[in-house]
């Protein structure tokens, strides 16, 4: 039974630290990659810079409350970017765009959850 066990145990660590399942692990984006994303979905001025305020505030928070900030800047910088695309599905349009990024669910969360 302990060998069972410990092979068992085996198994499950060459799985997880295999490259198996390389194509599921989470991309953690740059500030540029999320600015790069919201200038190919958001065309009017006045939007992108809500985008950049709420990302100066969201960072601002994040400080404030020790927090990531470069992590809450760029869910901020992002919140809306389907809004000119698909404003009848405004956060749903988001989180296929995020997760066709390979995003990380916590950041699509945060950003549907707005």
């Amino acid at each position: 039974m302990l060998l069972k066990v410990k092979l068992l145990d085996i198994f499950r660590y060459s799985i997880i630290n295999s490259n198996i399942f390389s194509k599921m692990e989470k991309h953690i984006p740059t500030r540029n990659e999320a600015f790069e994303l919201v200038k190919q979905y958001i065309k009017t001025d006045s939007l992108i810079k809500h985008a950049l305020a709420v990302e100066a505030v969201m960072r601002y928070y994040a400080k404030i409350h020790r927090e990531d900030e470069e992590k809450w800047g760029i869910i901020g910088l992002v919140h809306d970017m389907d809004w000119e695309v698909a404003p009848d599905r405004h956060t749903i349009k988001t989180r296929e765009i995020l997760e066709e990024a390979n995003w990380p669910e916590d950041y699509i969360r945060a950003v549907e959850s707005h």
